[in-house]
């Protein structure tokens, strides 16, 4: 099997999903996975594959009052020290 659906198989999980078949009917009939024929029915849906939801990814370590102040110091000073700067903020 091929990694990319052919045009004829998009085709018929278009037809298929129309007619009220399941994402499980349809991977069975096809003998496609499911989860590309779930992967396919959203990039119709919507035309997207993925959504990121607010407030995920890395937390901050800094508050934007530090990062501000660190850019500061940094451009009064470019060889100023991790030590130095670690008195200042505490």
């Amino acid at each position: 099997m091929t990694k990319h659906l052919s045009e004829r198989r998009k085709v018929l999980i278009e037809e298929y999903i129309k007619s009220g078949l399941n994402q499980t009917q349809i991977s069975k009939k096809r003998n496609i996975s499911r989860n590309t024929v779930q992967r396919y029915i959203l990039k119709l849906n919507d035309g997207s594959f993925y959504e990121i939801k607010k407030g995920s990814g890395r937390k901050k370590l800094l508050q934007p009052n530090h990062k501000m102040f660190l850019v500061k110091e940094h451009a009064k000073d470019h060889f100023v020290t991790l030590s130095f700067l670690q008195k200042i903020i505490r």
